[in-house]
């Protein structure tokens, strides 16, 4: 089943199902988030993760919470960042290594 962009699903008697905007009006979460179309290709033999969408300019930025101090490859992700668990989207499609044993 697929959804529209930034649908959340919240297990309640029934399901609920929300865009980021009435995400963000009705329950009061991810205030600063923003949604992006990016194309993620994940290769689990060779451990890389490849994207395509927008250049990480194009994205806001928000103020580094101290639980999110570090990206999912464990480098420092700085005082702002691009919202979710890369510390800054790369510019052009490129393959990533996402190896946890390498970082």
């Amino acid at each position: 089943m697929s959804g529209g962009q930034g649908l959340n699903w919240i297990n309640v008697p029934e399901a609920l199902r929300l865009d980021l905007p009435a995400w963000q009006k009705y329950f009061g979460f991810d205030i600063h988030g923003a949604a992006a179309d990016i194309d993620l290709q994940f290769d689990a033999d060779a451990l890389t993760l490849t994207m395509t969408g927008p250049a990480a300019g194009k994205l806001p930025q928000v103020k580094t919470g101290v639980h999110f101090a570090r990206a999912l490859r464990g480098d420092s992700a700085g005082a702002t960042r691009a919202a979710g668990p890369l510390r800054a989207l790369p510019a052009a499609s490129a393959a990533m290594d996402v190896d946890p044993r390498k970082h």
